[in-house]
């Protein structure tokens, strides 16, 4: 598995930091990639690291004991000075008022 792709961050396996694939799905795949501030980045090896995941953004409580991320994961935690991160209800309602492509060049 690769090095998480956030900007000032070499975590992954190596070191024992569980990284995460960006998602499939377009509109969350776009939140992810605004995110992490790779806005004009795309390599097909994407993933980023559990340090940018708030605790509220996994799954509790699992039998099982493992800690994974929900299936509505929005990373927001990153070392990048003056940044606006969007969330998943930021862009539901830019989704519903039809401002899509405007929500992600804030």
């Amino acid at each position: 598995m690769p090095n998480c792709s956030a900007i000032n961050c070499s975590n992954g396996a190596h070191n024992g930091v569980r990284v995460h694939r960006f998602p499939r799905e377009r509109n969350r795949r776009a939140i992810w990639i605004q995110n992490s501030r790779r806005d004009k980045w795309s390599p097909t090896k994407m993933v980023l690291c559990d340090i940018h995941f708030e605790e509220n953004q996994f799954e509790t409580k699992r039998l099982d004991g493992k800690r994974l991320l929900k299936w509505n994961a929005v990373p927001t935690l990153f070392d990048v000075p003056n940044r606006k991160f969007l969330h998943l209800d930021d862009l539901m309602q830019c989704n519903e008022n039809g401002l899509w492509n405007q929500c992600l060049l804030r």
